[in-house]
C-alpha cells in the first residue's frame, strides 16, 4: 500500500515548517521531497499546508490493570490521540509478567501504540515498587533480575529509590547493588531508570550508573549535580503535571495510611514543588541536558486519566525557554532515544515508521495537539 501525503509542513527536531510531500509504503516512510509524483499511489492525502509531526511519545506511563484482568481502553485512546509510543516504567499490579507480555503481544495492531515496558520493578524488601516487583537482597540477585527482564525482551530496568512523597521514605537499594545492576544492564544494552523525587537520591544514583531520572526532583538540584548529569549523559523525564487538576484519590488516601492527606495541603505543596521542578528543568536545559516528556499517568478499568498528548508538559518546557523544535523533540525523538527506538521512530525521516500526526495550520498553540486532525500509526490512518 502506497500513501502519498501532499503539501505538508514538516515539523520535528530537525526541521521547522518545511513544505514537503511524504510517501509511505506499507509501514515505512519511503520518500520525502518537495514534490512527489502521485502516479502509483494507492491513496493521496492533501494536507494543503497543514503541519505534519512525528507521532508523540510519553516516556513515563503505567499501563495499570486491576486484578480482574487487562483492559485495552487506555491503549486505544493513546494511539487515537496521537501518542503512537508509550513507555511503561514499572508494572504497578501483582500479576505474572509473562501473562502481561502475552496480552501486549495480542495488542500490536495499528489501533494500538507501541508499548515499551520495563516489566517489573527490581526492589528491596519494603522499598518502592516492592509490592508488585521483584524483590532482591544482593548484587547477584540484582544481576539475575536484569537477566530475567532481558530474556523477556524488556529494553530497560526500573528501580525505586523512595525519598519522600507517595512512596514514603522506606528502605533503599544499597549503592553497590545499584552499581552491579547498572553494569549488568549496560552489558546487555539496557537502560536503567529510577523513581526518585529528591536531589540527594539523584546525586547518589548518577554515580551508580543510572541512565535517567524518571521524574524531575521537586527540591532544588545543585548545579554541580546537574553538570554531572550532563557530563554522564543522564537524561531527565519531566512528569511535572498539571496543577489545575485535582489529585487522584489514591494520592489523598495512600494505601496503608491511617491519616488521609488534606486536599488543600496537597495542592499547596504540589504548586510549590512544580515551581522548583521547573527551575531544575530550566537550569538543566541551559547546561545542555537531555529532557524527555513523561506524565506518569496511570490506566485501569476504574481510574481513567486523560490519554491525549500532554500539552501541559509542552507548555512547561516552552515556559523555561525551549524553542518550538526543542519542545517537539522532547516529546518525540528524545523519548525515542530513551526507549532505544530512535533508529525507527521519533522523527520524519526516510526508513522510519510512518507514525505521524497532523494539525490545522501551524503549531502556534499547543492546545491544537489535543485534537489532531489526522493520526497515522504504522502506516495506517486511524484518525481523520
Amino acid at each position: 500500500m502506497k500513501t502519498l501525503i501532499k503539501d505538508a509542513l514538516l515539523l520535528d527536531a530537525n526541521r521547522e515548517y518545511e513544505k514537503r510531500d511524504v510517501l509511505i509504503e506499507d509501514e515505512l516512510i519511503s520518500e520525502i521531497a518537495e514534490t512527489i509524483d502521485a502516479a502509483g499511489a494507492d491513496r493521496i492525502i492533501e494536507l494543503r499546508g497543514n503541519t505534519l509531526l512525528p507521532g508523540f511519545i510519553d516516556s513515563h506511563i503505567h499501563v495499570v490493570n486491576d486484578q480482574k484482568g487487562f483492559h485495552d481502553r487506555g491503549l486505544l485512546a493513546w494511539a487515537y490521540n496521537g501518542q503512537t509510543t508509550i513507555r511503561e516504567l514499572g508494572i504497578l499490579r501483582i500479576f505474572e509478567l509473562d501473562d502481561y507480555l502475552a496480552w501486549l503481544k495480542e495488542h500490536q495492531g495499528a489501533q494500538y501504540p507501541h508499548v515499551v515496558t520495563t516489566g517489573k520493578y527490581i526492589a528491596v524488601e519494603g522499598g518502592y515498587g516492592a509490592r508488585s516487583g521483584m524483590i532482591i537482597e544482593t548484587a547477584e540477585q540484582a544481576v539475575a533480575g536484569v537477566e530475567f527482564m532481558h530474556e523477556r525482551g524488556c529494553p530497560g530496568i526500573k528501580i525505586g529509590y523512595a525519598d519522600g512523597g507517595v512512596g514514603g521514605d522506606g528502605p533503599k537499594m544499597a549503592p553497590e547493588i545499584v552499581k552491579a545492576l547498572c553494569a549488568a544492564a549496560a552489558e546487555r544494552g539496557m537502560f536503567v531508570t529510577a523513581h526518585l523525587t529528591k536531589a540527594r537520591s539523584l546525586d547518589i544514583l548518577i554515580d551508580c550508573g543510572i541512565n535517567e531520572a524518571a521524574h524531575t526532583p521537586d527540591d532544588e538540584i545543585p548545579t554541580d549535580v546537574l553538570k554531572k548529569m550532563v557530563d554522564k549523559n543522564v537524561a531527565m523525564v519531566t512528569t511535572v503535571g498539571d496543577p489545575s487538576l485535582p489529585p487522584a484519590n489514591f494520592l489523598l488516601n495512600p494505601p496503608g495510611s491511617t491519616k488521609p492527606l488534606d486536599a488543600i495541603d496537597y495542592a499547596l505543596a504540589r504548586n510549590i514543588g512544580i515551581a522548583t521542578m521547573l527551575k531544575n528543568l530550566r537550569e538543566f536545559y541551559k547546561l545542555g541536558g537531555t529532557i524527555a516528556v513523561g506524565t506518569d499517568l496511570l490506566r485501569s478499568s476504574d481510574y481513567i486519566r486523560d490519554a491525549r498528548i500532554p500539552v501541559i508538559e509542552l507548555k512547561h518546557l516552552s515556559a523555561i525557554g525551549m524553542s518550538l523544535r526543542e519542545v517537539v523533540a522532547a516529546a518525540t525523538i528524545n523519548g525515542a532515544r530513551l526507549c532505544r527506538t530512535d533508529k525507527t521512530e521519533g522523527s520524519i525521516d526516510v526508513g522510519k515508521k510512518a507514525n505521524l500526526i497532523s494539525i490545522p495550520g501551524k503549531l502556534d498553540d499547543f492546545d491544537k495537539l489535543l485534537e489532531p486532525s489526522m493520526v497515522i500509526n504504522r502506516g495506517v490512518r486511524i484518525r481523520g
